[in-house]
């Protein structure tokens, strides 16, 4: 399982304010591995969180990743099990070393959109492709 969570926020250097938000982080005694990528296209925070065993991400700004998430979570509605082949898929690259797009591997999401379109490509297919599902709607 995985967190994101996006704030909008206007007229802010978003660099500065990862940053400071990862330091107010660190006082949380609930969250552990707190890191700011400020480096990125779309800097973020990741964290851990302790309690649920969680890893997380905080993105300013960055409305495509709110859609992907939202696209992502309909398909684990639309079968529970898109859900645990994801976080399997997320925890074999981890243990294999593979799913560190800033180290020159492909994303955890890549590999998360390699599982969508191989159920959708079975026969019958796991999972529609919600796209094409939206056009003929």
């Amino acid at each position: 399982m995985f967190i994101f969570i996006f704030l909008f926020l206007k007229a802010l250097d978003s660099i500065r304010t990862i940053e400071e938000l990862a330091r107010h982080l660190r006082k949380h005694q609930g969250l552990r591995n707190i890191l700011p990528i400020t480096t990125a296209k779309v800097p973020i925070v990741k964290f851990y969180h302790v309690r649920s065993g969680l890893e997380g991400d905080i993105s300013l700004y960055n409305t495509l990743a709110l859609h992907n998430t939202r696209l992502l979570a309909s398909y684990a509605a639309i079968d529970p099990r898109v859900k645990y082949l994801c976080y399997i898929m997320k925890v074999f690259t981890k243990v294999c070393d593979i799913g560190d797009a800033s180290r020159g591997s492909l994303s955890s999401y890549a590999y998360t959109l390699m599982v969508l379109y191989f159920l959708q490509q079975r026969d019958p297919p796991v999972i529609p492709v919600l796209q094409e599902v939206r056009q003929l709607a």
